[in-house]
């Protein structure tokens, strides 16, 4: 589910890579870009935001394809931009009146 822990900590670990260490020694965590800093969590959670829209609308728009009048509209907390690993999704279907 977007916005889990799983994917927000999937997202750190592309971001970041822990430098080989000693053993016993705390990790030395660097940036995994040289001059790039690590994404903050508002930062990782828009992007996911954005991945899961655009997965949304590209499996929406071939079911609109010849319907004229047609729309799927987005509302809720994933449209708001506040959701969590447990939220759903919520779409509303809108039909021209045949």
């Amino acid at each position: 589910m977007v916005g889990s822990t799983f994917e927000l900590l999937e997202a750190l670990e592309r971001d970041w890579t822990a430098s080989a260490q000693p053993a016993g020694a705390a990790p030395n965590l660097s940036p995994s870009r040289r001059g790039e800093s690590m994404a903050s969590v508002p930062e990782i959670r828009q992007r996911l935001r954005g991945q899961r829209i655009e997965t949304l609308r590209s499996s929406i728009e071939p079911l609109l394809a010849g319907k004229a009048g047609a729309e799927v509209w987005l509302f809720g907390s994933l449209a708001r931009g506040d959701w969590d690993a447990r939220s759903d999704v919520d779409l509303l279907a809108v039909a021209p009146d045949q």
